[in-house]
């Protein structure tokens, strides 16, 4: 993107030059009690638009939130009232006017937002809550920027949805250390490639990647994003990153599958030296490379974090159906919206 000013910025800028003046006018006593910024789905609300996300729903935009309490009796009236009151562009471009939450200036209650990215209005009181939502749901609910927040609600909950409480990292954490070992795993690619099955091979040389990824937001103890923009923010991360990188840059710059493999076991080695670091493991017993087996040293992290989780978790899963698959559909409908106008087209 150069040095173009990202659309986090210019929504900030947005907000208040144009809708915070707005509302404090038309609807003062609202504006004491709502909260703004720009969070949930998007490339602007994670910091990572450039020029190619400008062609479809990028612009000033702001997530307006209000209490239970409001929503009903204020959203419709407030919408109505911007719709007439703010101006159709922005330091030169569209200000949206679609129904998708992700686009322009939108208005729901925060109990409404939450609970369709996590499944809960509040942080869940029971740890097994924490199952429901998907990792890149929970990102969504918790990142961007808010603006205005003179309650102080909005913020209160986003830090009660920060981070899983620590019994379900852990569960989470030995899951992906059994995944990295033995499904999504150099394994796989190993007995593939041994067979020359490259179809089978490239699906699970990008599945390990993937896996490889997040394994290393878990041990930052932050929200992975949804896959296109897992690399990204993975370079963002404060610890692993530098070890990590210089092993999938070996995978991507290299024609041998054996040194991909190879490449693989090196960031397991690095992730149950982290592991141990953190107090969840002993030291790592490191083996010689196993032609059948390839190498279980995560399978090993796996096993003593388990015992360090509640018994009737130990199948339990972690949902990874994210809230994408309800907008997409519900976007379908929306007549207004960037997709639905290219397919009359």
């Amino acid at each position: 993107m150069g040095q173009a000013m990202k659309g986090l910025a210019i929504s900030r800028a947005f907000f208040h030059e144009a809708v915070l003046p707005a509302i404090q006018k038309g609807f003062p006593d609202l504006a004491e009690r709502m909260s703004c910024g720009v969070f949930g789905s998007g490339s602007d609300a994670a910091g990572l638009d450039d020029e190619i996300s400008r062609d479809h729903h990028w612009g000033p935009r702001t997530n307006i939130l209000l209490s239970a309490r409001d929503f009903p009796q204020e959203a419709k009236k407030l919408e109505g009232y911007l719709a007439r009151a703010l101006p159709r562009t922005y330091q030169g471009f569209p200000v949206h006017r679609v129904r998708q939450r992700a686009t322009g200036v939108t208005v729901e209650s925060i109990d409404g937002f939450f609970k369709r990215f996590t499944g809960s209005a509040q942080p869940p009181r029971k740890l097994v809550g924490w199952f429901r939502a998907t990792e890149a749901d929970l990102f969504h609910a918790t990142n961007g920027e808010v603006f205005h927040d003179p309650t102080g609600e909005l913020t209160r909950r986003r830090e009660g949805f920060r981070y899983y409480p620590e019994l379900v990292w852990k569960k989470k954490l030995a899951d992906w250390c059994m995944y990295f070992t033995g499904r999504d795993a150099p394994y796989n690619i190993h007995r593939c490639a041994r067979r020359q099955d490259w179809f089978s091979a490239q699906m699970f040389l990008g599945a390990a990647i993937k896996r490889a990824l997040e394994l290393a937001f878990l041990l930052n103890k932050t929200y992975a994003p949804y896959t296109k923009w897992l690399y990204r923010k993975f370079l963002t991360l404060p610890r692993l990153v530098p070890g990590v990188d210089a092993q999938l840059q070996r995978v991507l710059h290299t024609d041998s599958w054996r040194e991909r493999v190879m490449a693989f076991v090196e960031i397991a080695h690095i992730y149950a030296e982290e592991i141990h670091r953190l107090g969840l493991t002993g030291p790592p017993r490191f083996k010689p490379f196993d032609e059948s087996l390839t190498d279980l040293i995560l399978y090993e992290s796996a096993l003593e974090i388990y015992k360090q989780v509640p018994k009737e978790w130990l199948h339990l899963k972690f949902n990874e159906v994210e809230y994408w698959e309800v907008m997409a559909r519900e976007v379908l409908f929306d007549s207004s919206d960037y997709f639905q106008k290219r397919l009359r087209t």
